[in-house]
């Protein structure tokens, strides 16, 4: 049988240290060790668009609300900056951690952004007031490229508001993966402590907790249709969890 030919993607940019769809647009988002941030058709893998960052990133989600639609970069700083993929120009950017962002979720029907880092903490941000500051920026460009409330190149750093931000110290020594069961509602943290965190998603606070791994827990993946929790350490110990009895 002949098999069938494999596209390449990136080799004038270097190694590739993480991905992200966007389904939208029909995108494979690819960002590369050089720095370079590139948007590919999902099928024919045609290069469709570019973004340069200034650090190294470590998560990326594409967001696309009822008014807008960017790409969230979460990067080593504990910034995430948010680009506009049909120009590439970044319209916003804001500090949320002290240390690194190792996780990134957006959850649609909250219109949230939920994050962690190697600070220990994970954090719950709203977009209401952020989508308002893009509208303001919007209005400004099409009426007379004044700067108003945000830099005209997005080099600017969002104020946190009353009730924008909630957090929850979640890990000792880091959060080091984090994923969201949508039928449970649940967040699921893991951390270099060795252990394993639920959370409520509305309130951050602390719903169950999961013991017996020996090293810390690198990776972990939701079974969706089992509502089951797989969890890797950095010894190789693989272990599975039911999210349902916690």
């Amino acid at each position: 049988k002949k098999c069938r030919k494999v596209n390449v993607i990136g080799n004038q940019y270097g190694k590739v240290l993480s991905t992200t769809v966007a389904i939208e647009l029909s995108y494979l988002i690819a960002c590369f060790v050089n720095l370079t941030i590139v948007c590919y058709d999902i099928l024919s893998l045609e290069e469709k668009a570019t973004v340069s960052v200034l650090h190294e990133v470590t998560c990326l989600k594409y967001i696309d609300t009822k008014e807008f639609a960017f790409l969230a970069v979460g990067d080593v700083t504990g910034a995430i900056n948010c680009f506009d993929l049909c120009t590439g120009i970044k319209i916003k950017w804001f500090k949320v951690h002290a240390e690194q962002i190792s996780g990134l979720i957006y959850l649609k029907k909250m219109n949230s952004i939920l994050t962690c880092s190697i600070d220990g903490y994970v954090k719950f941000r709203k977009l209401n007031h952020f989508l308002d500051d893009l509208k303001i920026k919007d209005n400004n460009n099409n009426n007379s490229n004044s700067s108003g409330n945000i830099c005209p190149d997005g080099d600017n750093d969002a104020s946190d508001r009353d009730g924008d931000i909630r957090s929850s110290f979640a890990h000792d020594g880091g959060v080091l993966k984090m994923v969201y069961s949508k039928k449970l509602r649940i967040i699921v943290t893991s951390g270099s402590n060795r252990t394993i965190k639920a959370w409520s998603p509305y309130s951050l606070d602390e719903v169950g907790i999961f013991v017996g791994h020996v090293e810390p827990v690198k990776n972990m993946e939701i079974i969706c249709s089992s509502q089951r929790l797989i969890t890797i350490d950095t010894s190789g110990i693989l272990k599975l969890w039911n999210l349902r009895t916690f």
